[in-house]
């Protein structure tokens, strides 16, 4: 081996450990569908401190989901590319500063009245259309599937039955605005499901559930019941989650 064959192999073998170090540092990105499911959860109880005077629940839900989401919600952003995690982290400082205040304004956890304003952010924000996208390019089978269905039903109902403007509070070209249609989805999603569930199972009891708030749904904008539906809505999510393999 020549003195410059030796030397090209040295450097090639250099530039191969220090891409192997650079990779190794950079954080793998969570899975979206977990995520998804995380902001959905959050969502329900950022809606459910408006309509519960009794709200320390809803409060301490807020707190917790916060604290799991936002390590993840850090990997997530440092994953991505650079034009867009410099579009999405200050989406996620915002509604985070919202939600928990910061060394300047208290948040939405510590009683600040702004509620409108921390809901509308918790929904209609540029970084959930983002998590969600990701979601839907991942869910591959139909538990995945379901799930993801299940969590997008869940905060767009939560903002047209919580926000005083109703449907009108979300954008017209946002997919999750349309609950009939996300609805019709979810039965289809429901026959598949059961095909060959037992006919004592978690998933016939969730479905059952579903068909309980189903009509609740359609109706958000005529008829708001917040509570039952997030209630119930979120313990659809959580078992179909499990069903998934999810770890919500």
């Amino acid at each position: 081996m020549t003195y410059k064959n030796h030397a090209r192999q040295l450097l090639a073998s250099l530039l191969l450990c220090c891409a192997s170090a650079a990779l190794a540092q950079t954080p793998a990105a969570p899975d979206s569908l977990d995520m998804a499911g995380q902001l959905a959860l959050l969502i329900a109880d950022v809606g459910m401190m408006h309509y519960e005077p009794d709200n320390g629940a809803h409060v301490a839900g807020v707190k917790a989901r916060m604290q799991r989401l936002s390590p993840l919600m850090d990997r997530y952003l440092a994953a991505q590319p650079s034009a867009e995690r410099q579009r999405l982290t200050p989406e996620w400082r915002a509604m985070r500063t919202l939600l928990l205040g910061d060394d300047t304004q208290a948040g939405l956890v510590d009683g600040y009245d702004s509620y409108l304003h921390a809901t509308y952010s918790a929904h209609r924000d540029i970084l959930r259309d983002a998590i969600f996208r990701d979601a839907r390019q991942q869910a591959r089978d139909v538990p995945e599937q379901a799930t993801l269905q299940v969590a997008r039903i869940l905060s767009g109902y939560m903002l047209v039955a919580a926000s005083p403007f109703g449907s009108f509070a979300m954008s017209s070209e946002d997919e999750d605005a349309d609950l009939s249609r996300l609805s019709q989805d979810m039965d289809t999603l429901w026959q598949q499901l059961l095909a060959d569930a037992p006919a004592q199972s978690p998933l016939r009891e969730a479905q059952t559930k579903w068909l309980f708030i189903r009509g609740s749904v359609l109706h958000a904008t005529e008829q708001s019941l917040p509570y039952i539906v997030s209630r119930n809505a979120r313990q659809i999510l959580l078992t179909l989650a499990r069903h998934a393999q999810i770890a919500l």
